[in-house]
């Protein structure tokens, strides 16, 4: 009896694993949704409202790791002061603190036409962690349950 409740334990336990392991691929892909709603909103606030940068990224973009992210700005150092979550690509964060450095620095026309060019670079680089968090969230669940299940066929 021991043994079963202990082999239960370990299928969910694995289970729970696998999901967490998937879940930095669906956290990525929730951060890159962010990131393009925040350029979105940056190029329509160049057009109409025209906040400052300090003064517009204090918004709400619908995922917390990025809000946070935005929040840890510090406009008085070269870098910035970034930090992203670790599931973000080292590759992919020194494209993303190029871009935070890069805004707000050039006339009118030379920052619609980068923001728009960086849009374009951003839904490209979502179609690929999209693709990644569809695969990987139910893989992790699968191998998560199947590592559980042969433990627990061992363990009887």
């Amino acid at each position: 009896m021991l043994k079963i409740v202990i082999g239960i334990s370990v299928v969910f336990f694995t289970t729970f694993l696998g999901k967490k392991f998937s879940d930095k691929f669906v956290g990525r892909d929730k951060f890159m949704a962010a990131l393009i709603s925040f350029n979105n909103r940056l190029i329509t606030n160049l057009s109409f409202k025209r906040e400052s940068i300090p003064e517009f990224i204090v918004n709400d973009f619908g995922n917390d790791d990025f809000n946070s992210t935005l929040s840890g700005i510090d406009f008085t150092k070269d870098d910035l002061g970034l930090s992203f979550p670790d599931y973000i690509k080292k590759d992919d964060s020194k494209i993303f603190r190029d871009y935070f450095i890069a805004i707000g620095k050039q006339s009118e026309y030379a920052e619609n036409e980068y923001l728009r060019s960086m849009n374009d670079v951003f839904s490209e680089m979502k179609k690929k962690t999209s693709i990644e968090a569809e695969k990987a969230r139910p893989l992790g669940l699968k191998i998560g349950f199947s590592l559980g299940v042969i433990i627990f066929i061992i363990i009887l």
